[in-house]
């Protein structure tokens, strides 16, 4: 019986195939929208969870309140604190620390500047992390041992078995040689973990170096996680933080003002599976779950339409079948056989629909992938398999596109037939134009939060930022030493080459992800303010090859003794500054010419406060993000903290531009590698996030409209079919197509 009902449901979908085609194409890409947005908020979600015993793991956050500027958030924390934290909490278990560090790696004849870890001794075992080769326990006992992932291994030793094999290391702490003691499995893509080389963290070879590197708590340069015992409320933590951090850290000294620990700062714990996507603030360079969310609901609404789509068709479909449901009751069939009927028809639809969305999810993942720069799959058996999540959204489809048409339609009665009672369509038709109706204004809505994202994402990226962005290219790495004693003369040379406007150095580059604070002192102010003001290193030629203003007052000249700020002091001689216009209005200046000439002093843990003295004030422009606030900084001419030159080109093409400088570095600095960024660029990937979200939005706002329109086809067609009859009569008695073209739209 049940075959003899399926072999009559398939040539019932053959003889109306364009239904079946137009039904089946809809629902097909619907779901595959859905499938591949499904696997990339699945992703997003997955972060970190690969570790053991992950929900028993947070990193250390803190909030810094300066007085006399924002707020200060993040993720990073100063080199002392996780030891005692592990001292002080009992229901801490384990608390390991993360360094992220430079350095040149030499093997034999190869050099690369690579990012390194510094690391605690049980960081394997604390996140579980794979051993390939050596052993994790001894991984790092030895002060001189290394640890490499599969990728690096690789990468220095080719297939070769890299434990036992040695590093040359060379970074402003230390320079030897490191023995490879373990090879480990290369970090998964979903997580927030970054490590390729780790060298174990040594307290005394940082202290010989930079001790208030070490030992200075407002040195936030560690990643610091914890992990709680068992059964441990992480709140319980947080509450005795505040006391912890009266207890150890010291006050802070503004001038006379003592500042007690805890009111101007604030730990507490965020679990690690929360770090990638509500680190917010914290973290700018993880994810959001706002947009994430955002994806998902644009997700749910595209299957919407697509069911919309769906029981619409089938809805037109049944207004034509009367004729068919009324021979069905006259022969006997009951109200279930008619309902599974209908069911049926839908479900082999929807399956058919289902697998050619999996074969298309399959097609456009590697698309996918590239665009959001993910390692996505699609998996039907095993791990990570989508088969249960394709089922339940067919039976749902099928249940939804049926179960209206299939009461109706099964509550015609023999005594219906007999006294010619049979249903014509008025409230199927109404509520068919109410699913049309919802449908359209699904694709409104998404058409226009897409135009609102998209307005704001093309003010992020073509605001003005204070300085002209384009054609200018970034050389990085030249604050290594060996870089100190010919980066002048690499200048000179490179402002040589055909197409160089001009080129400078500075300390920072615009969109770079931090630069360096200081406290200075307004010698003038009545309250004898103090006041926490952005520092930058620059030199005579930035404002001119950025295209920065200057508002009052005069530039740095490299002849003047005093505007150096990398040389030894002068008694009595204060060194040259300059200024930003917002930094003027922070020091309570009425205009850029009340500033030019006074007196700043800038703090210090240790020794007298050097003068400085404002002689030129400069644009606003922005180094961060436009979602950060314009900080009140300071410029100094210091020739030590220079470890980027800009170039301003025209004329000359990037490619071109980028192999003759990189011929003079390698002539010029052969151990160092070459790295250059153009400076758009660079500033552009501060709004990746926001370019990929509206990508996003207005691909599948298109999609959205597309399959609205290709439901509204489908029911037209269906339409025009039922009434050949009306339309041949109307055509008889003189009708012209504009009048049954008007007949059709309303």
């Amino acid at each position: 019986m049940v075959g003899l009902e399926m072999r009559a449901i398939l040539r019932w979908l053959w003889r109306n195939r364009l239904y079946s085609a137009i039904n089946t194409l809809g629902l097909c890409v619907g779901l595959a929208a859905c499938l591949v947005i499904f696997l990339y908020v699945r992703d997003e979600l997955s972060y970190d969870r690969w570790i053991p015993d992950a929900e028993r793991i947070f990193m250390v956050y803190s909030d810094w309140r300066f007085p006399g500027r924002e707020v200060t958030h993040t993720n990073l924390s100063p080199a002392p604190l996780a030891p005692l934290l592990l001292q002080d909490f009992p229901d801490i278990e384990d608390a390991v620390r993360l360094l992220h560090w430079t350095a040149i790696i030499r093997q034999g004849d190869k050099a690369l500047a690579e990012n390194i870890q510094y690391v605690d001794q049980g960081f394997l075992e604390f996140f579980g992390i794979p051993v390939v080769h050596g052993d994790s326990a001894g991984a790092f006992r030895d002060p001189d041992s290394l640890v490499l992932t599969e990728e690096k291994a690789r990468k220095y030793f080719g297939v070769e078995n890299a434990v036992g094999k040695t590093l040359h290391i060379k970074n402003a702490i230390q320079e030897r040689d490191f023995r490879v003691s373990a090879v480990i499995a290369n970090p998964p893509h979903n997580t927030t973990l970054s490590y390729g080389v780790l060298l174990p963290y040594e307290q005394s070879v940082f202290e010989n170096r930079w001790p208030r590197f070490v030992r200075n708590w407002g040195n936030h340069n560690f990643a610091t996680y914890v992990k709680l015992r068992a059964g441990t409320d992480a709140a319980d933590v947080d509450r005795a933080l505040p006391g912890f951090t009266q207890h150890h850290m010291p006050p802070w000294h503004i001038g006379q003002e003592i500042i007690p620990a805890n009111q101007y700062t604030r730990y507490f714990l965020q679990p690690l599976v929360d770090v990638h996507l509500r680190s917010g603030a914290y973290a700018h360079e993880e994810g959001d779950i706002g947009t994430v969310g955002t994806i998902a609901l644009v997700a749910l609404l595209i299957f919407l339409i697509a069911c919309i789509n769906f029981a619409n068709l089938s809805l037109a479909q049944c207004e034509g079948r009367v004729t068919e449901i009324m021979m069905r009751r006259i022969a006997g069939a009951g109200r279930a056989v008619l309902m599974a009927r209908f069911f049926g028809e839908s479900f082999c639809l929807a399956a058919l629909s289902a697998l050619l969305a999996v074969v298309l999810a399959k097609l456009v993942l590697p698309f996918w992938n590239a665009f959001l720069d993910r390692h996505l799959y699609l998996s039907l058996l095993g791990k990570g398999t989508v088969l249960p999540h394709i089922a339940g959204a067919v039976l749902i489809i099928a249940l939804a596109a049926s179960l209206y048409p299939a009461i109706s339609m099964a509550a015609i009665r023999p005594s219906h037939i007999a006294a010619l009672r049979l249903p014509r369509g008025g409230r199927t038709g109404r509520f068919r134009q109410v699913l049309i109706g919802f449908q359209f204004a699904i694709s409104v809505a998404l058409i226009s939060a897409t135009g609102v994202v998209n307005a704001q994402t093309r003010f992020l990226r073509t605001s003005d930022l204070g300085f002209e962005r384009h054609g200018l290219l970034a050389i990085r790495n030249l604050g290594y030493e060996q870089a100190s004693a010919i980066k002048d003369r690499l200048k000179t040379e490179i402002r040589r080459l055909p197409g160089v406007l001009s080129a400078t150095f500075s300390s920072a580059v615009p969109g770079d992800s931090s630069y360096a604070n200081q406290y200075v002192e307004h010698i003038d102010a009545p309250d004898e303010g103090h006041y926490l003001l952005g520092r930058i290193e620059i030199d005579a030629d930035f404002l001119g090859t950025y295209h920065v203003p200057l508002l009052a007052g005069r530039n740095f000249d490299p002849h003047r003794a005093e505007d150096d700020a990398g040389r030894s002091p002068t008694d009595g001689v204060p060194t040259s500054v300059l200024v930003n216009e917002r930094a003027v209005r922070f020091l309570g200046f009425a205009s850029p010419e009340e500033a030019v000439g006074k007196e700043l002093l800038l703090q210090r843990d240790e020794g007298p406060a050097p003068r400085v003295r404002i002689i030129g004030v400069i644009g606003d422009f922005h180094y961060r993000s436009l979602h950060e606030r314009l900080r009140p900084t300071f410029y100094r001419m210091d020739p030590n903290a220079f470890g980027n030159l800009t170039i301003r080109f025209q004329g000359i093409s990037e490619r071109h531009l980028l192999e003759r400088v990189a011929a003079l570095w390698r002539s010029a600095l052969p151990e160092i590698p070459f790295r250059a960024d153009l400076v758009e660029e660079w500033v552009n990937r501060l709004y990746r996030s926001e370019t990929a979200e509206t990508t996003l939005l207005a691909t599948f706002s298109g999609l959205a409209i597309t399959l609205s329109c290709l439901g509204v086809l489908g029911v037209t067609y269906l339409t025009a079919r039922r009434r050949t009859f009306e339309i041949a009569l109307r055509k008889t008695f003189g009708a012209r197509l504009r009048d049954i073209l008007g007949l059709m739209l309303w």
